[in-house]
């Protein structure tokens, strides 16, 4: 019988989770990291969001393989985790030495955006509150993934919930992109009201979510 646990998520799974990304993310991961996937530039890119609230991030193991991982940050840090584990230096040498390319895009998002990625009013009210940054399991992007892995995904997504009302979070949110879908129905089925947005993504909403004051996909 297969052993399986949820457990947190820690540095030294990232070699598990660089490879669930980049089979479950292949369009971001060609857009954002470039063709062959540049697998210091993911790998320095997830170890930066393990930093930024290390109690919501958390992975799904059966016989010692790690199936799947979501990352919940309650605690917004970013700047803090820049520091953390020397991860700046780490990010400037990366840099210098090209093993990230010339990833011109992502400096103009970040200096734009301070690390938000979107200027929907939407996205920014809801900035601060716990957030699903990534959500990846093993085989649930195929065309035709089976109950059982969909099955991991809902588990992690009840999981990190749970985790996040001990800690006294009342709500939580999503983007979810066009690409990801077809995977509403779960977004549902685990108590997320969807929102689409004018941009062709959809927001996943759950909990307490009613200050979301004014914003015309709400009226």
């Amino acid at each position: 019988m297969a052993q399986e646990c949820i457990r947190q998520a820690t540095p030294q799974d990232i070699d598990a989770l660089v490879d669930i990304y980049i089979e479950c993310f292949p369009d971001r991961v060609k857009e954002i990291f470039g063709t062959p996937p540049r697998r210091t530039f993911i790998r320095d890119y997830l170890l930066f969001y393990l930093s930024w609230d290390p109690l919501g991030n958390w992975v799904y193991v059966r016989d010692d393989t790690v199936m799947g991982f979501i990352m919940i940050p309650g605690r917004y840090a970013p700047w803090r985790a820049m520091l953390a584990r020397g991860q700046l230096f780490r990010w400037m040498w990366h840099f210098l030495t090209g093993a990230y390319g010339l990833p011109l895009h992502l400096v103009k998002q970040f200096v734009r955006g301070g690390f938000r990625f979107s200027s929907d009013p939407a996205i920014k009210r809801l900035w601060g509150r716990p957030y699903i940054h990534l959500i990846a399991v093993r085989g649930a992007d195929q065309a035709r993934p089976s109950r059982g892995l969909l099955g991991i995904g809902r588990r992690l997504l009840q999981w990190a919930l749970a985790e996040q009302c001990k800690r006294g979070a009342n709500c939580c949110w999503a983007v979810v992109q066009p690409t990801g879908a077809r995977f509403i129905p779960i977004w549902k089925r685990t108590g997320f009201k969807i929102v689409p947005l004018s941009n062709g993504e959809s927001l996943a909403l759950w909990g307490n979510v009613d200050d979301h004051m004014g914003h015309p996909e709400w009226r």
